[in-house]
């Protein structure tokens, strides 16, 4: 399985013996607090971490401290029209769907708001960190906690959950829908506007998916209804598709399961 963090340097401001310190450290960043913080936007840094009222934040060094992102999830996404390309592209909620690379959870929420049992992976272990801090938010509010008690976050590779349930170890049935939506591809943007800024630090943390092609192989072997993949209108399918759905910027391809 290929790496695709190795090129990620991730630098925490201030105090590394807090409890958000800690499992910053222990999860990659390099302590870099008081006199050194001058110096991380020319250290190469791809991400700074910083400590907010007892909660992890991120921003790219370029970012002032005002835009530092922390993962708040809300319904003004979730709650769109079943008729949506997203929900239609699913079904009718039935059993589980695996989001095998859940990122910040906006569809994550978006598929629990419509009544889908959410396993959301995420392999990246700060993303899943800022995801786990969204969740236990939207838990705490009363408007919130009844979608997100339909997300059970797993911080691990989707793989690693796929290739149980094809082996018979799975420890539920497997989901009927599985959900990708691997980081797109590189596209040079002249001079068009860049991504907004919660897909640049997606973008920064995880680095590309160069394996995509192989993670849709293994879900259509898992997954019992199909697989939906999110992808630009503009780059290629991951083979042939049943049908897609076009958004007006994206394009929801549909895989049926094959053995």
């Amino acid at each position: 399985m290929s790496d695709h963090r190795e090129a990620r340097r991730v630098v925490l401001l201030g105090s590394g013996s807090s409890p958000v310190g800690r499992r910053a450290i222990a999860l990659g960043a390099l302590p870099a607090g008081g006199a050194e913080a001058d110096k991380v936007t020319a250290s190469g840094a791809a991400v700074i971490l910083e400590e907010v009222d007892g909660h992890v934040a991120a921003r790219l060094p370029e970012w002032p401290r005002s835009a530092l992102f922390t993962c708040r999830l809300d319904l003004s996404t979730a709650m769109r029209s079943t008729r949506s390309p997203l929900l239609r592209a699913a079904g009718t909620p039935s059993g589980a769907l695996l989001d095998a690379t859940a990122g910040f959870g906006v569809d994550a929420m978006t598929f629990a708001a419509a009544g889908w049992r959410v396993i959301a992976c995420e392999r990246e272990p700060i993303v899943a960190w800022l995801l786990e801090e969204g969740l236990a938010s939207a838990a705490g509010e009363p408007r919130l906690a009844e979608v997100a008690a339909r997300v059970e976050l797993r911080a691990i590779d989707a793989r690693v959950e796929l290739e149980r349930w094809r082996s018979g170890r799975g420890e539920s049935e497997p989901p009927e829908v599985v959900f990708l939506d691997p980081m797109f591809p590189a596209r040079e943007r002249g001079k068009s506007a860049l991504p907004p800024k919660e897909a640049q630090l997606l973008r920064a943390l995880s680095g590309e998916d160069p394996d995509a092609g192989s993670l849709v192989d293994l879900a259509r072997s898992v997954a019992r209804r199909r697989v939906i993949v999110k992808r630009p209108a503009w780059a290629a399918t991951f083979g042939e598709p049943a049908f897609s759905l076009p958004t007006k910027l994206l394009r929801l391809d549909v895989y049926l399961p094959r053995a």
